[in-house]
């Protein structure tokens, strides 16, 4: 999700939520949560990556560490970019 989960996306993932509502205040409170990663949502998890703002990743599995290092430095690149820009 994005732009506080007002833009959603779809895929062919079959997610493991019952409920698929939510309020874009919903979705920001994850962005002001302590640990940005594998956080729970319902049935499932959202990680929150910064790339010049925030997108909410819905995970049916938690992230392991390797993943949640390959997201950050995927932020660094992205940052450095814009940056550089």
């Amino acid at each position: 999700y994005c732009f506080d989960g007002i833009q959603r996306y779809f895929t062919d993932r079959k997610t493991n939520r019952h409920n698929f509502c939510s309020s874009s205040e919903e979705i920001q409170n994850f962005s002001n949560s302590i640990s940005r990663f594998n956080q729970i949502y319902d049935e499932s998890f959202i990680s929150v990556v910064n790339l010049e703002e925030n997108y909410y990743l819905e995970h049916n599995e938690l992230l392991n560490e390797e993943e949640i290092n390959a997201l950050k430095q995927f932020e660094e690149i992205v940052r450095f970019s814009i940056v550089k820009e």
